[in-house]
């Protein structure tokens, strides 16, 4: 081109004829190899990126661990410095909820002793019930003052863990709910069916999922408590919730039991 420096122009001449002279412009595949040779840099370059992007995420999978064995460190679930589960970290162990550290924190600060059944299965039912949306804005209460005081002893133990976690920049943990408390409360207690379902405004099948969650819950709780007053009470909330519908049928049926007609006395 006009004005080019004559020293350029001499390089690229040279650089040209050798060009020329190399084996590999002779080859009549050239084109296709030039092409197969750009996609092999750019796989290259994708392979890096792809194991950036799994580097990165695998940090925050380690960084996410880390936290969650500095709360359990510091309500004493691990030992100092985190090499060790404790007998208290054995008990959470045995516990599958999205609230486990807030149920074995109630189990080592003895929420639930001195509970009947009936009050046992509603505050364990605080713990596992989720209101639907359309639920929310209702207003609930437990059944009665002694499951009312639990309760407020769980929310407490709630807000420790909760503090616990936002300091550890971990997502905090579901908030209880008592929307179910008094049809459990009910259902322990021996209580008809129809009335129950009239009271709460629950359909028979949301009914039955919640109760075998809360049996669940309690077996769960009774297993992790130990040798003691609570396991036995928490085997009796299994024992007195796993009857009538709950008890005979099957999960998949469920939708069958919203149709049908349960008279007000029916068990």
């Amino acid at each position: 081109r006009p004005g080019v420096d004559a020293a350029v122009a001499e390089r690229v001449a040279e650089l040209r004829e050798q060009v020329r002279r190399h084996p590999c412009h002779r080859c009549p595949d050239r084109e296709a190899h030039a092409r197969e040779a750009e996609r092999a840099l750019w796989l290259e370059r994708e392979n890096q990126r792809t194991e950036t992007k799994m580097s990165s995420r695998t940090n925050t999978i380690a960084q996410k661990f880390d936290r969650i064995c500095q709360v359990l460190e510091s309500f004493g679930y691990l030992s100092t410095g985190g090499v060790a589960v404790t007998d208290a970290g054995r008990t959470l162990a045995r516990i599958y909820n999205e609230l486990d550290l807030v149920t074995a924190e109630c189990i080592r600060a003895g929420v639930f002793d001195h509970l009947s059944v009936p009050q046992l299965a509603a505050v364990l039912s605080t713990l596992v019930f989720q209101a639907r949306r359309s639920d929310d804005g209702r207003r609930v209460s437990m059944p009665d003052a002694d499951s009312e005081v639990a309760v407020q002893a769980v929310r407490r133990i709630w807000r420790e863990v909760s503090v616990a976690e936002r300091d550890a920049r971990l997502d905090r943990a579901a908030e209880i709910d008592l929307g179910f408390a008094r049809a459990a409360y009910g259902w322990a207690d021996d209580q008809p069916l129809g009335p129950l379902l009239l009271r709460n405004g629950l359909t028979a099948g949301d009914f039955v999922r919640w109760v075998r969650q809360v049996i669940d819950f309690a077996d769960q709780v009774g297993q992790a408590a130990g040798p003691g007053t609570l396991r036995s009470q928490a085997r009796a909330v299994v024992a007195a919730m796993r009857r009538g519908v709950v008890a005979f049928v099957p999960e998949e049926d469920e939708d069958l039991v919203d149709e049908l007609i349960i008279a007000p006395d029916a068990g």
